[in-house]
């Protein structure tokens, strides 16, 4: 899970791990006491506003309702240099592809799962008219994947 990984990365850091399904949760407390651990919906984060140096939303704003709400609530709880990664599939023609046979076989409990299937460029508007200035775009997984680096 990447949230031990990163807590192994940075031992003296303050990890949170934060997800609306409860079982997954639950399942991540379980292999990993070490690290916190909350039930909460990411349009409206339990937390107080400036509360984290980097917020990491990593193949999640394409799955939530209100990708501009999610956003907005990442920026209160960074603080006023912080920075957040938000990292997602690409949209591109290879990812579609892979995508729709992944659905077909074995992942067809994902069968509609992106409820914002956003192309890259689609996503760095959004991430623009969130507030946010995007610091760096890098991609991987054969142009899969994209990430942002992202500051107030």
């Amino acid at each position: 899970m990447m949230t031990n990984k990163i807590l192994k990365l940075f031992p003296k850091s303050k990890v949170i791990g934060v997800d609306a399904y409860k079982e997954a949760i639950t399942y991540a407390k379980k292999k990993y006491p070490h690290v916190v651990f909350l039930v909460a919906d990411a349009h409206e984060l339990p937390f107080n506003k400036n509360t984290f140096d980097l917020c990491i939303c990593y193949e999640t704003i394409e799955h939530v309702e209100n990708p501009q709400k999610m956003l907005q609530e990442i920026g209160r709880v960074i603080k006023r240099n912080g920075k957040a990664i938000v990292a997602m599939d690409s949209g591109s023609l290879l990812f579609k592809i892979v995508w729709w046979f992944w659905e077909k076989t074995k992942g067809k409990v994902w069968q509609g799962a992106h409820l914002h299937p956003f192309t890259y460029n689609e996503l760095e508007q959004t991430i623009k008219e969130a507030g946010f200035n995007i610091e760096k775009k890098h991609f991987s997984h054969s142009g899969m994947e994209v990430s942002f680096l992202l500051s107030k």
